[in-house]
């Protein structure tokens, strides 16, 4: 996976709050200078409180994962901008972690969300295997419905997905597509079945006259 740092350098509550607190404030500073006494002694232990909130050990917030057994919480908190940790919901971006996982071969859509008093919340839809294709490079890939390579191994290492037989692909790498005519036909076919029927299928094999034969099992 790779994932492009975004040109800005200030995520979340702080920077949001920094930036509208510096244009409401901006007016006021030019005309009557800098504040002075009680206001200027609020200010300054408000900013002071910010600063400290938007320290990168300060922990503040969960994580609630739904859709995925695969995504850890330790990914979501360095996706959204917070390194190794802990989570801190000040400096944590909700932008940043979907654009991330979006991006991220293993998952369809991906959803984040704030909730009270101090969640994050992601919701993602994991890209399902459908099936096992011979490449040109000796080895095989583990294909979803729409065709995008989710893994590349020299073997196929379990039985979540029927093993195709008589058609190879190309030189492709993860997270690629799958642009073979056969091959997508072959998956639009797959997504027509029950997930009782789609079990049962143990390989799927194409002759020379381009005839499908599927070997069930049970």
């Amino acid at each position: 996976m790779f994932y492009k740092e975004p040109k800005e350098v200030q995520h979340g509550f702080i920077a949001d709050y920094t930036r509208t607190t510096a244009q409401t404030q901006t007016p006021e500073i030019l005309a009557h200078g800098a504040p002075t006494g009680i206001h200027g002694y609020t200010c300054c232990n408000l900013y002071i409180c910010l600063a400290l909130c938007a320290y990168p050990a300060f922990a503040f917030g969960n994580v609630s994962i739904h859709g995925s057994s695969q995504l850890t919480e330790a990914e979501v908190i360095s996706l959204a901008g917070c390194g190794q940790g802990p989570l801190n919901l000040f400096n944590a971006s909700s932008g940043r972690l979907r654009e991330a996982l979006l991006h991220d071969v293993r998952f369809k859509n991906a959803e984040v969300a704030y909730r009270l008093p101090a969640t994050l919340q992601v919701s993602v839809e994991e890209r399902q295997p459908a099936l096992y294709v011979a490449n040109s490079y000796h080895s095989y890939l583990k294909v979803d419905y729409n065709g995008v390579v989710l893994s590349v191994t020299t073997t196929i290492p379990d039985a979540k997905a029927p093993v195709l037989a008589g058609i190879k692909c190309g030189n492709l790498y993860l997270g690629d597509k799958v642009a073979n005519a056969g091959v997508l036909q072959i998956l639009q076919f797959l997504q027509q079945l029950t997930p009782e029927a789609l079990q049962r299928i143990g390989e799927i094999a194409v002759d020379d006259k381009q005839d499908v034969k599927l070997q069930l099992s049970g």
